[in-house]
């Protein structure tokens, strides 16, 4: 083989591996999971491909090969990223539930018996509060908390005990408690526009708000005081 023909075939090296790279990057850039490889795989082609039209450019070679090389794994690194972009999406829808409000929206302060009226759709009312609640599997009392909820938007909502938190006067958040004897006891599910449920959050006794949270990052949406 002469110096041109081994020269030619390192530069065709350099583009055939870019163009393999460049196919296989976009069959599997749309697999979950996978797509964190390619977009690191299509920027070993975008790589290679630049160094094969580099030489390609060199020797007056025909660069059109190499284009189409360059050119597929640039689309199947932004691909990627779209991709990656819708599943986050997805995935956070899938955490925050068809509650979620947006992050901006000011927090509702609300008392006893009032109701709040949410972005997206919920009206909500806190109605009465008992104290001296007691559970065989919890060590201490309890108060007990009944809540209304109401679909008025146009979309299924869902609902549940872990939408609710409560705060104490040192502004300490916890969690609801399960009660095994409730009941009353507010359980989860998903009703339609137009439906209503109602039941009871147990919460620490030494809480003074009870608070609706929305989003993955439990965003406090409104807060009831209770005394």
């Amino acid at each position: 083989m002469s110096e041109v023909e081994e020269t030619k075939e390192v530069q065709n090296g350099f583009a055939k591996a870019a163009h393999v790279i460049g196919i296989i990057s976009l069959v599997l850039c749309w697999v979950p999971v996978i797509n964190n490889a390619i977009a690191i795989l299509s920027i070993v082609g975008l790589i290679l491909g630049g160094i094969g039209i580099i030489k390609v450019s060199k020797s007056n070679g025909k660069t059109g090969y190499v284009i189409a090389s360059l050119a597929f794994n640039f689309a199947a690194f932004i691909l990627v990223v779209l991709t990656q972009y819708i599943y986050l999406g997805l995935y956070y829808d899938y955490i925050d539930g068809p509650q979620a409000i947006p992050a901006d929206t000011p927090v509702i302060e609300l008392s006893l018996g009032q109701t709040a009226r949410l972005e997206n759709g919920l009206i909500i009312t806190v109605d009465d509060v008992k104290h001296g609640i007691t559970d065989d599997y919890y060590d201490g009392e309890l108060m007990s908390v009944s809540v209304t909820i109401e679909n008025a938007s146009s979309e299924n909502r869902s609902f549940g005990p872990s939408d609710w938190e409560a705060i104490n006067d040192n502004g300490v958040i916890s969690h609801t408690v399960f009660v095994s004897n409730a009941s009353n006891r507010l359980g989860g599910g998903t009703f339609l526009p137009g439906g209503k449920v109602s039941g009871d959050i147990f919460i620490k006794n030494n809480s003074s708000k009870l608070a609706y949270v929305t989003g993955h990052d439990n965003r406090i949406a409104a807060t009831w005081k209770l005394d």
